[in-house]
């Protein structure tokens, strides 16, 4: 998927973020779920338990990662980060059977690195992103420890990265289109596609469901607005 769809993708100014796997972090990788959408998920799903890919500033569950710890390199049912008072710091452990339910809404780009990065950061040295199919793949691995795990996606159904994984889903709720949250609160542009939630759960076979997953469109009322 090329970012020529949602814009280009710039980092905030005088910021640098850089995950554990080398990348830099654009300002649209840095877009949160709009709260509406959160509820919706949490009034279908329950409580997220994890928010796999987040910030201090804005995880949408009680345990998260950031960027610079990186989800790939995680076990999810565990949530690094955590909020006590106003300060943020690890999280305590937790027995894993008590996380139920883990969001993503991973990174979205091409691969490579930006166009910004090498010319903002011209003696640093950056690995490329890895690619959005990489942390779906990781979605569906965690789902494996017995978690649902749920994964916000653009509604790509032809890209490369995304077949292999839209066949071992237990549900692809497919929604309408709406506007992220840009990292200071404020709401983005409107991507120009819907988006999907693909809904990984431990009892599926590991090829996926013979007959394929159950599919609901329009599962939500969010409004684009």
């Amino acid at each position: 998927m090329s970012h020529n769809r949602h814009g280009r993708a710039t980092d905030a100014p005088g910021q640098l973020i850089v995950a554990r796997s080398g990348y830099p972090v654009t300002e649209k990788m840095r877009w949160r779920t709009p709260p509406e959408l959160v509820a919706a998920i949490e009034a279908r799903f329950g409580t997220i338990d994890v928010d796999a890919a987040a910030e201090d500033a804005n995880a949408i569950a009680a345990r998260w990662f950031t960027a610079e710890q990186d989800c790939l390199f995680q076990d999810w049912r565990r949530g690094h980060r955590f909020q006590s008072g106003d300060a943020y710091g690890p999280a305590p452990d937790i027995d894993p059977s008590k996380i139920r339910t883990i969001y993503i809404n991973p990174p979205w780009g091409p691969r490579g690195v930006p166009k910004w990065a090498k010319e903002q950061h011209p003696t640093r040295e950056f690995n490329p992103f890895i690619g959005t199919g990489r942390f779906v793949q990781k979605a569906w691995e965690e789902s494996r420890r017995g978690p649902t795990v749920l994964a916000l996606l653009p509604q790509s159904l032809d890209a490369v990265w995304m077949k292999p994984w839209l066949v071992r889903a237990d549900e692809i709720l497919i929604g309408r289109r709406f506007r992220f949250l840009r990292p200071d609160g404020t709401r983005a542009d409107q991507p120009p596609g819907g988006h999907l939630l693909l809904v990984f759960r431990s009892h599926v076979p590991e090829s996926g469901w013979p007959g394929g997953p159950r599919t609901e469109w329009d599962w939500n009322p969010l409004a684009s607005s």
